[in-house]
């Protein structure tokens, strides 16, 4: 290794830069936009930052509520983490466990869990509740909404 600091390319700005870890949460940040990064997966959210997440993305994102202790929706956040690994720049993915984030569970409406939320430029736009397949979770990533 060459000794210089590892570098990630930001999914909501696109900016690359150095790798930002927070020391208390060992989460990893964008310096330029202050989101969660999670090369490996959706991108992580919490009570915190999920409005200003759903304000600024001008993209089509897809947010998955889920919990720990519901089998269904830890199934959904596995396969979902495997979709997102597949090259995709039309539509960002990002997840909140709603048993560390109550507010955006009440926020949102997310009565049933697993439910996916798709948002374009702010606005609610598709809700699909309950698990779906791997098959299904890849269609309503490639679905074209505008």
């Amino acid at each position: 290794m060459n000794g210089l600091a590892p570098k990630v390319t930001c999914p909501i700005c696109n900016t690359e830069s150095e790798i930002y870890k927070d020391k208390k949460t060992e989460r990893v940040y964008c310096p330029v936009c202050q989101f969660p990064i999670d090369s490996h997966g959706p991108i992580p959210l919490d009570d915190m930052c999920i409005a200003r997440f759903v304000e600024m993305v001008k993209r089509p994102m897809m947010i998955l509520f889920w919990a720990p202790w519901e089998k269904q929706s830890d199934e959904m956040l596995t396969i979902l983490g495997l979709e997102v690994q597949r090259p995709r720049d039309r539509m960002v993915v990002a997840a909140i466990n709603v048993a560390e984030n109550p507010e955006s569970r009440r926020q949102y409406g997310i009565e049933i869990l697993p439910t996916f939320v798709v948002f374009a430029f702010g606005r609610e736009i598709n809700r699909v509740v309950g698990a779906i397949s791997s098959f299904e979770i890849s269609q309503l990533m490639q679905r074209d909404f505008f």
